[in-house]
């Protein structure tokens, strides 16, 4: 009878905690500067103090632990159902987070694994009418910045839309050039660019999913010859009249 008991015991074990091993990969995609919340798809033990979360920034890192129910910081804090909220990403942020459960230093159930991808917008300097412009567009991933071509990624795409949505591919007056989910875009700016908006989308199969913005405010609002010669030409009779009054 009492083998009987261990081997229902055992059978229980197997059908209520499945073989070690590695869940569905998800992905989970946001901006730079964004509040993220990331899934624990393998909660089996409702008390999420069981719960331990770790990360990897890339394929040739090791996982460390990034932050579990009785440790929470600033940036990073475990909720209710498990889930790991991360406040104002980065790009340095980007990677895998493994969600795993450990009961008496046993492990419940399969690692549930989420990469989470990073969008950025570099911003240029100095930007003034009649300047060259480029900006670039970089999504960070588990394989590096700007790498979509390996699972999950393989399926995201990147393209350029101006303030009214407009897709700026095959507009003449824009040169986009784009590698895997590194996308530069580079024009000569003119004056009605002065505080506009420039949208990089990230698109999975057609299906927009995030996007980020920079807005081209001028340091110098006109660097044409004739305003140049015009502050000089005043400058010089101010200059001249001084001299005068002063004689």
């Amino acid at each position: 009878m009492t083998v009987v008991k261990y081997i229902l015991v055992g059978l229980l074990l197997i059908i209520g905690y499945p073989a070690l091993g590695v869940s569905a990969e998800l992905t989970v995609n946001s901006g730079e500067g964004d509040d993220v919340t990331i899934p624990c798809n393998n909660v089996i033990h409702s008390n999420c103090s069981s719960t331990t979360w770790l990360y990897a920034q890339n394929i040739s890192q090791e996982l460390v632990q990034v932050v579990n129910n009785s440790h929470r910081n600033e940036k990073m804090t475990i909720g209710s159902d498990c889930s790991l909220h991360i406040h104002k990403v980065s790009t340095a942020d980007a990677g895998s987070y493994t969600c795993r459960q450990m009961i008496y230093g046993k492990q419940l159930g399969n690692d549930a694994v989420v990469y989470m991808s990073v969008l950025t917008v570099v911003p240029p300097k100095n930007l003034m009418p009649g300047s060259n412009v480029t900006l670039q567009c970089l999504l960070y991933t588990y394989y590096g910045p700007g790498q979509c071509n390996k699972r999950p990624f393989n399926s995201l795409t990147l393209r350029w839309l101006n303030d009214s949505d407009t897709d700026l591919q095959g507009d003449p007056r824009y040169q986009i050039h784009t590698f895997s989910c590194d996308s530069n875009l580079t024009t000569e700016l003119q004056q009605t660019d002065n505080s506009r908006n420039w949208k990089c989308q990230l698109t999975d199969k057609g299906e927009v999913k995030i996007s980020q913005s920079f807005n081209s405010t001028f340091t110098v609002t006109d660097r044409s010859p004739t305003t140049a010669g015009i502050v000089l030409g005043v400058a010089l009779l101010e200059l001249c009249a001084w001299l005068l009054l002063s004689w």
